[in-house]
């Protein structure tokens, strides 16, 4: 059986789906939803059944909301994060060595690498460069992680798209348009690297399956492409039925590259992504 944590996220929700299709035994780990700094709840309930899992998951990090792409928070909304998300971690690392479950698998981020201009892929062993406090936080889970558990698989997803995407993000925000609305966006003068959901969960699939039990892997589609390509592509889809105008730059080239490399998990796993763009906006 496989156990997540985050089962009412983006990534939580479709790998649920994905799972539930091929009638692969799964569950989600729960916890109290956090009312406030002063009254979190950080610890997860594991059932009887759950302590047969054969597989963890770890999704889940809700409270870093609070900073994810925000330019407004606080000190103490740092903090909170933080405390929240190691302890949260210290708890499934018991949990998982408690049982003796064969696999730990940690979602992280690609944000980790920070930003570039090169135009080049990175790679699992490039320096981590992160840029705010989110990445932070994130690269600080990794590093816990592998300081406690000696076995633990830590996956670095690129720009993953799909169903139950948050409709604040570009994809979503364009899809969903309405006719002859005006859409103003950001420079959009970024390469970047995106995946469709579905080819993600069976990345994720084939790394249960494997032997292998501990490593980081970039999970990415490993082809770069503007943000100015994707715009005119849903565009095009999208039969021009809306409008959209970027925001004015004095310069108007390439500010930032952050693209997968994926030579290390296609050897390892076999595994390569095969929803193409146009494929993966029919899935939506």
């Amino acid at each position: 059986m496989i156990t997540i944590t985050g089962s009412n996220s983006f990534i939580g929700k479709n790998f649920i789906n994905f799972l539930n299709k091929k009638k692969i035994k799964n569950s989600a780990l729960t916890r109290k939803k956090i009312m406030n700094i002063k009254n979190k709840t950080n610890y997860y309930s594991f059932s009887k059944r759950q302590k047969k899992t054969k597989i963890l998951i770890h999704i889940s990090s809700s409270s870093l909301a609070l900073l994810y792409r925000k330019k407004k928070f606080t000190k103490k909304d740092v903090l909170f994060c933080l405390e929240n998300e190691i302890d949260n971690l210290l708890s499934l690392i018991n949990f998982y060595k408690k049982n003796k479950i064969k696999k730990f698998i940690l979602i992280s981020s690609s944000s980790l690498y920070g930003n570039s201009k090169l135009k080049k892929p990175f790679n699992e062993k490039d320096k981590c460069n992160p840029k705010d406090y989110y990445s932070i936080i994130k690269l600080a889970i990794e590093t816990v992680a592998k300081k406690i558990c000696k076995n633990i698989i830590i996956i670095r997803p690129f720009q993953i798209y799909g169903k139950f995407d948050s409709p604040k993000r570009l994809i979503p925000t364009l899809y969903n348009s309405k006719r002859n609305e005006n859409i103003n966006l950001q420079d959009c003068l970024q390469v970047t690297d995106i995946l469709h959901v579905d080819d993600f969960c069976e990345a994720i699939l084939k790394i249960c399956d494997s032997k292998i039990k501990n490593g980081i892997f970039n999970i990415g589609s490993g082809r770069p492409i503007k943000l100015r390509t994707i715009v005119e592509k849903i565009h095009e889809y999208r039969n021009k039925e809306f409008r959209f105008i970027y925001k004015k730059t004095m310069q108007n080239k390439i500010t930032n590259y952050c693209y997968s490399d994926n030579s290390l998990v296609q050897k390892t796993f076999d595994w390569r992504p095969k929803i193409s763009l146009k494929k993966g906006l029919e899935k939506l």
